[in-house]
């Protein structure tokens, strides 16, 4: 018979407001079958990801697609989605997305071949405070090839289209991991970006190798 553990890990949210970077910590459950579980990690030498990444339609999204960013000696490629969160039932409605896969990567093989998130919003929330309005966003992501959940989100000042954009990271294999860039448009839109890619790690800062420029 499968017993099943919960593993307690950390996912990174890089906060930008204002030009200032924040880091929090938020808890990620991730669950596998069995005592002894064994994870083949399979690096990709080129990128992986489908032209048309969204699996589906669905009311609430405005529009989706691939992107791609050169940098110095590569191609970052990332699947993006703008959200219209005042049509979504919050934790309700999901969607299913293929997470590009970009060179270097190393990441179970089960992944590889099926890189398929379940994407919900669980939070959406336009407050005020000190005279001051702001976004508070979290998704929650279901990786089914692996059967790991994960959340993460942050909080956004929206004064005067002042929305910057946060970068979170979901450790998926070592120094391989799935960042969602979040970035408030609006009130009521949200682009989501989605790409797997190792990360740097300088002084115990973890880096993606991209990041937006706002």
């Amino acid at each position: 018979m499968n017993t099943w553990k919960i593993i307690s890990l950390a996912l990174i949210v890089i906060v930008v407001i204002e030009s200032v970077f924040l880091f929090t910590t938020i808890q990620q459950s991730r669950s596998t079958s069995g005592s002894n579980t064994v994870i083949t990690p399979v690096e990709a030498s080129s990128p992986i990801y489908r032209q048309n990444p969204l699996v589906g339609q669905y009311p609430f999204l405005i529009k989706s697609g691939i992107k791609f960013y050169n940098l110095t000696n590569l191609t970052i490629v990332t699947a993006f989605v703008i959200l219209n969160i005042s049509k979504i039932e919050v934790s309700k409605d999901w969607f299913l997305l293929y997470s590009p896969i970009n060179p270097s990567s190393v990441v179970p093989s089960s992944f590889l071949n099926n890189p398929l998130l379940n994407i919900s919003l669980i939070n959406a929330t336009v407050f005020y405070m000190n005279g001051h309005e702001y976004l508070n966003i979290t998704i929650k992501v279901y990786k089914p090839a692996i059967n790991e959940l994960s959340s993460g989100g942050s909080t956004f000042l929206l004064d005067n289209g002042s929305a910057r954009s946060a970068t979170v990271l979901d450790p998926l294999y070592r120094t391989t991991f799935l960042c969602v860039v979040f970035k408030p448009l609006n009130q009521s839109e949200v682009e989501l970006e989605f790409y797997v890619t190792p990360v740097k790690n300088s002084g115990g800062v973890l880096t993606p190798l991209y990041t937006p420029n706002d």
